[in-house]
């Protein structure tokens, strides 16, 4: 499969395209520029890119807390 563009992207992870371009922008998610030469940048990602991306981000299950145990009372004689 060849790269995706931003606007891919922003379908696939169903985000807007400047929430996109600042993950690329903060260097959360690794990207190049298709157009360096050129006026605008052109940001592609690789599908590698976006798998890791994934797997740091995956939402992890949260710990079971444990239930509050009663106090131990003392008795006293």
């Amino acid at each position: 499969m060849s790269d995706y563009t931003v606007s891919q992207l922003a379908e696939v992870l169903q985000r807007s395209r400047s929430s996109i371009t600042c993950l690329i922008k903060s260097g959360r998610l690794a990207a190049y520029d298709a157009a360096p030469e050129g006026r605008h940048r052109q940001w592609r990602v690789t599908p590698e890119s976006l798998d890791q991306f994934r797997n740091q981000n995956a939402a992890k299950p949260k710990p079971k807390r444990r239930k509050n145990l009663p106090a131990v009372i003392r008795e006293y004689v």
